[in-house]
């Protein structure tokens, strides 16, 4: 197959029960594999039986299989392992020598051309986020702290973030710590460092707010909304309460003249 063929993707009941196998699979061989992205959002949104019915249904409306590829993140020590496991399923690592490609490894269907994108250690993308020390807290997916910041490092968000996004708000309490749901605590302190990524992060929170209505207003019932509305302001007032290092006083003077971003390559 051209390696510019389209995957043909998977359906949701398809993806969840892939990446339950990959998981699972992993934790026998004494693996760590936990899935983000808009499947691990989907994961826990059925979890949680909340906005599934009317509002995730509708993320997914209209495509037949809407999950193109399936992300996991792992541990790189634990590399040769996870390229072993992926390829005993039959997927093929992408590229002529090695699957791996700086942090992360990229592994084909030959027939249906799915693709499977393992980070290792961490994601590399807009920003940078480290989830050596994050990934024992769930047991499947990354926890929802985790899943939020993935989806907020993202510069020019689009519809498919922002519907990804408000599930993973309404289904998950916001608190001080992962047990509760999202540990807005957590991601306060890991701002205090970083004036670029707490930039983007609550630039997008805001813009789902004030720009982004239309996505959701009339597919979540008012009360939802109220509530989508209220996180956000939580999560952002303990972002703006957390004290803030020198370093990032000195970059918050300069702002957003000076690039705040890493360029995504997508090719």
């Amino acid at each position: 197959m051209p390696p510019n063929a389209r995957s043909e993707g998977l359906t949701l009941d398809e993806g969840v029960s892939t990446a339950r196998l990959f998981v699972e699979e992993a934790a026998k061989r004494e693996i760590t594999m936990r899935v983000l992205g808009g499947l691990g959002i989907s994961i826990r949104s059925i979890a949680a039986n909340r906005t599934y019915e009317h509002f995730l249904k509708d993320r997914i409306k209209g495509f037949d299989k809407p999950f193109p590829d399936l992300d996991f993140v792992s541990l790189s020590k634990q590399r040769d392992g996870v390229a072993k496991l992926i390829q005993e399923f039959g997927y093929e690592p992408r590229g002529r020598f090695t699957a791996v490609e700086f942090d992360r490894m990229i592994f084909r269907h030959p027939i249906k051309n799915f693709v499977i994108d393992v980070f290792l250690d961490r994601l590399t993308m807009c920003h940078t986020i480290d989830f050596r020390n994050r990934l024992s807290l769930d047991d499947l997916t990354l926890t929802p702290a985790d899943l939020l910041l993935s989806k907020m490092q993202i510069v020019e968000i689009n519809e498919k973030d922002v519907k990804d996004t408000v599930t993973l708000l309404l289904d998950h309490q916001v608190g001080d710590n992962d047990e509760k749901g999202i540990d807005c605590r957590y991601i306060a302190e890991l701002f205090a460092n970083d004036w670029g990524f707490y930039y983007t992060f609550t630039r997008n929170l805001r813009k789902i707010k004030n720009d982004f209505q239309f996505v959701y207003q009339d597919v979540i019932p008012g009360n939802l909304i109220r509530d989508l509305y209220d996180k956000i302001d939580r999560i952002l007032q303990a972002i703006e309460n957390e004290p803030k290092s020198l370093g990032w006083k000195m970059r918050a003077k300069v702002g957003p003249r000076k690039k705040w971003y890493q360029e995504v390559d997508t090719t």
